[in-house]
């Protein structure tokens, strides 16, 4: 995926808030709009359902809803699932032909570059991952961490007495200098990307996840406007656990992770509510009664302010 925040990315702020074991440096402030817009160009419709991801708060993403607009008689609420990511559901009563129906939803947010205190080398994963860590370790479209390939991979790559955080810098590693990063604005997964060893970050990311996933290290996608990279869990001395964050498309250490464009999720399997097929993404859809209709889902930057 290509950058999609140039002006940001080159200017850090000064200032940095110091939360260990993690570092934030504000980047700066943007106003982003998350626009859904339905267009009926095929005939008149009716019972018109949208949805697609909006901004939620996270600790490198501070959150503001400053505006929302909608045409009268359509019906708007925000969805979210804690940990994972936001979305907003559109209903619309009727659309006549050729009409359309925009809605938008803007949002004022204090981006972060991370950088981890951890002595990540030296650190396990959880003992005992409960129910909402599991999902953090099941297969999901195009994560495969119970493929035998991607399993003989993964053991192949660690030795005995590796801590997972050990075994994480060795699965980065591989993909570092064995996988080429070959811009694709299509989403391939895992088998694809270890078999032509070639991949967008969005699959890079896919094959991390799935090594360490079969090393029963609990991880998972950060979808952030036209990027990807991955978090894995691990617990420090005190006993707590700490999502880590490595970009593997980049030569960044792991745990740090300069980009700063919009984060739109934390996951990487999502139940699509028109298809009702598993997805990798946040769903982006639209669904009508009397004719096709064409749905518009985008983020839009309208004001950026760097960090002072």
């Amino acid at each position: 995926m290509r950058s999609w925040l140039v002006l940001l990315l080159t200017v850090v702020g000064s200032q940095a808030r110091a939360d260990e074991p993690f570092e934030y440096r504000p980047v700066g402030t943007l106003d982003v709009v998350c626009v859904l817009e339905i267009t009926a160009a095929n005939g008149a419709v009716a019972n018109v359902t949208a949805a697609g991801p909006v901004l939620a708060e996270w600790p490198s993403q501070q959150v503001e809803l400053v505006d929302s607009a909608a045409p009268a008689g359509v019906r708007v609420v925000e969805r979210s699932e804690p940990g994972v990511a936001k979305w907003m559901e559109v209903a619309v009563p009727r659309i006549p032909a050729g009409g359309r129906v925009t809605v938008t939803r803007t949002y004022r947010i204090v981006r972060s570059v991370v950088e981890s205190k951890l002595p990540i080398e030296e650190l396990e994963t959880v003992a005992k991952p409960g129910r909402e860590l599991r999902r953090h370790l099941a297969t999901a479209p195009g994560i495969e961490p119970r493929d035998r390939r991607v399993r003989q991979l993964s053991e192949s790559l660690v030795e005995e007495g590796d801590t997972a955080g050990r075994k994480a810098t060795r699965f980065a590693a591989w993909i570092r200098e064995n996988v080429k990063y070959v811009y694709d604005p299509t989403y391939r997964g895992t088998k694809a990307c270890l078999a032509k060893k070639t991949g967008d970050c969005d699959d890079m990311t896919a094959v991390f996840v799935s090594l360490c996933r079969a090393a029963d290290i609990p991880a998972r996608t950060v979808w952030i406007e036209d990027h990807a990279y991955a978090e894995f869990l691990l617990v420090d001395g005190e006993g707590k656990p700490h999502w880590v964050p490595v970009d593997l498309a980049s030569r960044s250490p792991l745990g740090t992770v300069k980009q700063a464009n919009p984060i739109l999720q934390k996951a990487d399997a999502f139940t699509d509510p028109f298809t009702r097929r598993r997805v990798h993404y946040v769903p982006q859809g639209v669904r009508a009664v009397g004719a096709p209709v064409t749905l518009r889902s985008e983020r839009v930057i309208v004001a950026a302010k760097p960090a002072e």
